[in-house]
């Protein structure tokens, strides 16, 4: 079958042309009919989020016009008018009619609390030290918008045979003084031997860690006596803070994944991490060894720009490596650790 752009250098008549072109717009109206009518017809929050996302993402590719939306709103019997019925066609507005956050009677949708979600007394990635607090009076600059990877993820993996009988959740909390103000969640996949970091608030790149703890023993017990037997060790890969999880990189220990404007390539970006081979040599790696290469990752930094740091930069590092106190810095100093 040819496409449209083939068609287009071919001998075929403006009448054809045209049909194709029109079947083509029949086809995307429907698309979108499916998307909005299931989010319409859902009462979950979440669930709802990522039909308002994938409907962004339709309207950004220019698939909906003021015919388009005519055509929907007619389709779906909805009787309210469209706020911006004679100015222009703004995203968020099509989106709020269409999609609302609310069900009809005006009540706010409930969430539903996951079964496999385990909740945490603890921060996961915290803030780097010199990025945990916020100056007083920047809170209303410092607001940022939320994008519903977790959902997103979550619908990923059903949709690709992993259901939420097949992994867990661990949620942290977020203290008043951070800057971040939503809580990264842990994705524990024990068939896959995968855990990932995700958190919904934007500028906060997703972490995927290429080791699960006893990934045999998750099918042997129930999922509250994994979690309880594993959760000294899964407490510690959540509490390593993004300058370490990024000096784990070359490793191959984690892979980071940023946000992309296309759901589509963020998926696409997921799916070729989670289906990657893990490394056998890193199903025997301890909790220790880990943190000896992230104080190597952070020494070789220190080497690769020993001539060039700043005061500031050399701090940074410090605290990197944990050295809480001069005393242990000129203990590891005279220990040639490479420190600054």
């Amino acid at each position: 079958m040819k496409n449209l752009f083939e068609r287009q250098n071919s001998a075929f008549s403006q009448e054809e042309l045209k049909g194709e072109f029109r079947k083509e717009i029949a086809r995307d109206q429907e698309k979108l009919f499916l998307i909005i009518s299931k989010a319409r017809a859902s009462r979950n929050l979440e669930e709802r989020e990522i039909y308002r996302e994938r409907l962004r993402e339709k309207i950004r590719m220019g698939k909906v016009n003021r015919e388009c939306l005519n055509f929907l709103i007619k389709e779906l019997n909805i009787e309210e008018e469209y706020p911006g019925k004679f100015g222009v066609l703004y995203t968020k507005e099509i989106v709020d009619f269409l999609i609302p956050r609310k069900i009809e009677k005006g009540l706010e949708i409930e969430r539903e609390e996951p079964s496999n979600l385990f909740k945490v007394g603890e921060v996961l990635v915290p803030p780097d030290p010199e990025k945990s607090i916020i100056e007083r009076g920047e809170e209303s600059f410092l607001e940022k918008k939320s994008i519903p990877r977790i959902e997103i993820l979550t619908q990923l993996l059903e949709e690709n045979g992993i259901p939420t009988n097949r992994y867990f959740c661990i949620e942290g909390v977020v203290n008043k003084e951070m800057m971040r103000k939503q809580s990264y969640r842990m994705f524990i996949i024990p068939p896959l031997e995968k855990m990932l970091l995700v958190c919904n608030e934007e500028d906060n790149a997703t972490f995927v860690i290429n080791k699960v703890e006893s990934p045999e023993l998750f099918d042997k017990v129930s999922l509250e006596e994994y979690y309880s037997r594993t959760k000294n060790q899964l407490i510690f890969y959540c509490s390593l803070r993004k300058s370490q999880l990024k000096a784990l990189k070359k490793t191959g220990i984690v892979e980071q994944i940023d946000w992309s404007s296309n759901v589509g390539v963020w998926e696409e970006k997921i799916l070729d991490v989670l289906t990657k081979p893990v490394n056998p040599k890193l199903k025997s790696i301890s909790t220790a060894e880990i943190c000896e290469l992230i104080r190597e990752k952070v020494r070789e930094k220190v080497r690769e720009k020993a001539e060039f740091l700043s005061f500031e930069e050399a701090k940074k590092i410090v605290k990197t490596l944990n050295i809480m106190s001069q005393k242990e810095y000129f203990r590891r100093y005279k220990e040639g650790k490479g420190l600054p």
